[in-house]
């Protein structure tokens, strides 16, 4: 792997995250978000079937186990982040989902430079986010965020 393709594989898959959850906000019209994220899920299944077209004899039941463990656990979370965006705007959803990403992206790096662009990305999430850090203490009683009055 060169050592470009990290920072590729960082910004596709956060162009993926933006993608796929704005299709999905598109979708709320029709299906509930517990609906949409079966169906993303089950669409990225077959997407991996025809795509890495394994081997029927590869399919041992310990690697079914794990395979359909893994899945159920993306759709679940895919559910709970699809029912945070039917409540609040998809960008702070999304920003707030980034922030998993980023965290391990951290954890497994030493260089100066990495913290700087993390620290560069979580204010990038406060702005987007839209928090308020204000001593008006009306705000521990109202909403604060963007949107708000």
């Amino acid at each position: 792997m060169t050592p470009l393709m990290i920072p590729a594989m960082f910004v596709i898959g956060a162009i993926s995250q933006y993608v796929g959850a704005s299709l999905g906000v598109g979708l709320f019209e029709t299906l509930s978000p517990v609906a949409v994220a079966w169906l993303r899920g089950a669409g990225a299944g077959l997407i991996l079937l025809v795509a890495l077209r394994p081997r029927r004899r590869d399919w041992s039941a310990a690697r079914l186990r794990v395979a359909a463990l893994f899945g159920t656990v993306t759709v679940l979370m895919n559910m709970a982040f699809y029912e945070a965006i039917a409540h609040i705007d998809l960008g702070t959803a999304v920003a707030i989902e980034f922030l998993g990403p980023i965290t391990v992206a951290v954890a497994g790096s030493r260089r100066a430079v990495d913290l700087l662009a993390a620290a560069a990305a979580l204010v990038g999430v406060v702005c987007v986010a839209g928090v308020n850090i204000a001593s008006d203490s009306r705000c521990s009683r109202r909403p604060c965020g963007p949107g708000t009055s």
